[in-house]
């Protein structure tokens, strides 16, 4: 992905990136964000597939990316989501952080982002203007993660959850209901799971296909 010459980077060590396709403007998160350190034990505090989070660095570029995003009507990819449907957190630090601050672009708003934090390894303290950014939008955050589909919109921003999950079988443990209902089988077009995604700023609608064990198509309109 990264080797693409589109695709562009503020530094090596977020995993942030973003590219424009006229109008559009993809932003990627990294939401496995989280610092490599050992325990006394010798081993390691984190665990990439287990906690989620976004780190200050990552979010200052998300600042940065986002203050240069004059015109632009902006998606947001992650592999998990920012927030559930209840607008509850859905990271274990700096989901919702992150959220208000995509909400706050949308708002134009100027201040400072400084979430309450019990753990300083995630904690946050950074300044944001966005009242220059008059015509910019972010529509919506798409992420995978939960190994279903879902679709709901948390002030303003639409949340489109997709199966990116493969075929594990109705007996393992990550397999979901969601999964479980497509009786997925080996050697059939179920054993996949995948999406191609329009964006067309002209008419403000997102069109998801999708293939195997998806919804063969879900539109979105802004």
């Amino acid at each position: 992905l990264l080797s693409q010459p589109q695709i562009k980077q503020l530094s090596y060590q977020t995993g942030l990136s973003y590219f424009d396709k006229g109008q559009v403007r993809v932003i990627v998160l990294n939401t496995s964000d989280v610092p490599y350190l050992i325990t006394a034990n010798g081993l390691k505090k984190y665990d990439v597939k287990l906690t989620l989070a976004i780190r200050q660095q990552q979010i200052a570029e998300l600042i940065t990316v986002l203050q240069q995003s004059e015109g632009k009507q902006i998606v947001v990819l992650g592999h998990a989501n920012l927030l559930k449907a209840d607008g509850s957190e859905g990271l274990q630090f700096n989901g919702h952080a992150v959220h208000e601050l995509l909400v706050a672009f949308n708002r134009h708003l100027k201040g400072r982002l400084c979430p309450k934090s019990t753990n300083p390894d995630f904690s946050v303290d950074l300044p944001f203007d966005f009242s220059q950014q008059q015509s910019g939008q972010v529509w919506s955050y798409i992420c995978g993660h939960l190994h279903t589909e879902n679709n709901y919109c948390v002030d303003g921003i639409q949340y489109v959850l997709l199966n990116c999950s493969a075929l594990m079988g109705p007996k393992h443990q990550l397999t979901t209901k969601y999964n479980r209902a497509w009786n997925r089988q080996q050697g059939t077009i179920t054993e996949f799971a995948g999406y191609v995604i329009d964006i067309n700023a002209q008419s403000r609608q997102l069109q998801v296909f999708g293939y195997g064990a998806a919804s063969p198509e879900r539109v979105f309109q802004f």
